[in-house]
């Protein structure tokens, strides 16, 4: 890891996770992530019908929901919680699954 990167994590006292390059089983929670995020995107425009080339708003919605969302390697809170320290508004949920 970069010097500069690993004194910038430190100020800011975040915890860096390093893992083996190309270790995919070294990487299990950001694959299924991943994979999650992948299935969900390719999933929306079938049920919305929308065009192929609004997929990156597709994955854009998909992980807007994802970071809004509890899972037990989060110790029970969500990813928008843990990094804004405030819990996350489910509003624009709505608003996501109603365009």
């Amino acid at each position: 890891m970069n010097r500069d990167l690993q004194n910038f994590l430190n100020k800011k006292a975040i915890l860096s996770e390093q893992s083996a390059r190309y270790i995919a089983a070294q990487n299990g929670s950001i694959e299924r992530d991943i994979g999650t995020i992948k299935e969900a995107a390719q999933k929306m425009p079938n049920k919305s019908e929308l065009l192929k080339n609004l997929r990156p708003q597709a994955n854009d919605r998909a992980v807007y929901v994802l970071n809004r969302t509890i899972r037990a390697s989060d110790r029970g809170t969500t990813p928008y919680r843990m990094w804004f320290v405030s819990k996350p508004s489910v509003k624009r949920i709505y608003e996501y699954l109603e365009n």
